[in-house]
């Protein structure tokens, strides 16, 4: 649990020491450190576990249910936050490597990587970077499937927004709110067990060690991946 760009080192050097090690979100600043870690765990008999929080919402699961056999017709992702009152004084997520507004939209994209019946594939993207900073501020995704897209903001200071909404083919609205903390149905809020993010993480981690499993979940660094790697950049005001 420390800025991405620490966790190769961190987690290489704990392996090799004998440990077990589960990895917060983002696992690492690139997929060829996740690849790397993974095949060393594997060599050593280690458990590596990339523990994605938002995946353990307690809306995540009924929706995935509900869309397993779903045609996604709409998708429409707002994730915004104000970053001076989640990461105050935090230099380094605004460096390279460091993240920037997908610190958070991240969360997004572990939710739909579990909810979406097929693998979410960027089409185009925007990211909107501070001319004083290296990383993003804002950005916007577009999917291929149709009207899908995803907008990220750190610059909203009217509390949160993590909402999800999906329109099916057969008519259904889904949506997710509070970063999966409540799901609605056509409307209806639906009851919905809240297990705790974290208890289940880390029972999962235990179950792994239990096995002496591995669990790697690259999806969602994938897609972050795939959208820094098309994205137009557009420079905005400077970050005070």
């Amino acid at each position: 649990c420390t800025p991405p760009s620490a966790r190769h080192d961190l987690a290489r050097d704990a392996l090799c020491a004998g440990f077990d090690v589960l990895l917060e979100k983002p696992p690492t600043t690139t997929l060829g450190e996740l690849d790397a870690l993974n095949a060393l765990a594997q060599e050593g008999g280690r458990v590596l576990y990339t523990a994605w929080h938002s995946q353990f919402a307690p809306g995540v699961a009924p929706a995935a249910a509900l869309l397993a056999d779903a045609v996604i017709e709409t998708l429409d992702v707002s994730w915004r936050e104000d970053v001076r009152k989640w990461h105050p004084g935090q230099e380094w997520i605004w460096n390279a490597g460091g993240f920037g507004v997908f610190d958070t939209g991240i969360n997004a994209l572990s939710i739909l990587s579990q909810i979406a019946p097929m693998p979410l594939l960027v089409r185009a993207a925007t990211l909107s970077v501070p001319e004083n900073r290296q990383a993003p501020i804002a950005a916007s995704i577009d999917f291929i499937g149709g009207d899908w897209r995803a907008e990220f903001d750190w610059r909203f200071d009217a509390g949160e927004e993590w909402i999800i909404r999906i329109g099916t083919q057969d008519g259904r609205a889904i949506e997710l709110r509070d970063g999966g903390a409540r799901l609605i149905v056509d409307g209806a809020d639906q009851p919905l067990d809240d297990l705790g993010e974290y208890p289940q993480i880390y029972d999962r981690f235990a179950t792994l060690i239990d096995a002496r499993a591995c669990a790697i979940d690259r999806e969602p660094l994938r897609i972050a991946a795939d959208a820094f790697m098309v994205a137009r950049r557009e420079s905005v005001a400077a970050f005070p």
